[in-house]
């Protein structure tokens, strides 16, 4: 006990430890809770959060993963977990393991050290050591941003997989046929195209180009990709001429084209592109899905 708290403790007529003030605000009066509040401003005391995590075996500290703060998405659900965490008294610790997953289980490993009450991690795809460790210390670990029918505790999130089929519908309800997506080369970009696919092919389509980048993408990211998309149209238009006039040579220039975009926000949402020419069907019902 700092030697302040013990003066000011053996003072006669005080009545409650300070440190039960701290620890258990609720118990004490509000005029006592003053009083150690401006006891701690006067003597600049910051409390032991380590030695009363062993006393209390609670650190008051969650520990979240997310791959990157680079998205606003990611940032944006951090932010709502700290705001709700700290109304409960509760600290947020943040790691980013920048899509890697044993830069994930790295964290997971500083995070358990730490003595952290409870995780959050991004996705449902762990290294399988990760999963058996949480479940064996049993650690209340909620899983976000997908599902999944076999959790490591608890999930909270939505389909993927899911949010492609979602895409598709839409799209081709509007008469669209060709379609091309852009997405990371990471798990739940992946999961979306395959929802893509998966609702194209029972209507006999396929998925014309898919372009993944490298995470975390950036918006100037999906610029060249459908720069990509919009050069891979103009090379299948030159092979069509080139096999019904050949001889004829393969110089196609073709217009700026209209694109339907689609895509998801970070709640699972269904998303109508803003950047876009307003919706209308095309000679080539072309359309764009972002992921």
């Amino acid at each position: 006990m700092p030697a302040a708290w013990k003066t000011w403790h053996a003072k006669p007529g005080w009545p409650v430890s300070p440190f039960r003030a701290l620890s258990h605000p609720h118990k004490v009066s509000p005029a006592t809770r003053a009083a150690v509040q401006a006891a701690i401003e006067r003597l600049g005391y910051v409390p032991n959060l380590t030695a009363g995590s062993l006393a209390s075996r609670r650190s008051k500290i969650v520990g979240a993963i997310v791959p990157t703060l680079s998205n606003s998405w990611f940032a944006d659900a951090m932010d709502g977990l700290a705001e709700t965490l700290g109304a409960a008294g509760y600290q947020l610790m943040l790691g980013q393991s920048r899509y890697h997953p044993q830069e994930e289980a790295g964290l997971v490993d500083a995070f358990i050290g730490r003595k952290v009450d409870a995780l959050v991690l991004t996705g449902v795809v762990h290294q399988p050591s990760v999963r058996s460790k949480l479940r064996r210390l049993q650690l209340p670990t909620v899983e976000i941003w997908d599902l999944t029918d076999d959790p490591i505790d608890m999930v909270v999130g939505f389909s993927n997989q899911g949010i492609g089929e979602a895409v598709a519908d839409y799209l081709l309800a509007r008469g669209h046929r060709q379609v091309g997506f852009i997405g990371a080369d990471e798990v739940r970009s992946l999961k979306r195209l395959q929802g893509l696919r998966s609702r194209l092919q029972t209507r006999g389509l396929e998925v014309t180009e898919a372009e993944l980048v490298q995470p975390p993408s950036t918006i100037e990211d999906g610029a060249r990709g459908l720069a990509c998309i919009d050069g891979a149209q103009s090379r299948t238009a030159s092979r069509v001429l080139q096999q019904r006039h050949p001889g004829r040579g393969s110089l196609v220039r073709m217009p700026p084209p209209r694109i339907a975009g689609a895509g998801a926000d970070g709640r699972g949402r269904l998303l109508r592109s803003r950047h876009c020419r307003r919706l209308r069907a095309n000679p080539d019902h072309s359309a764009g899905a972002v992921a």
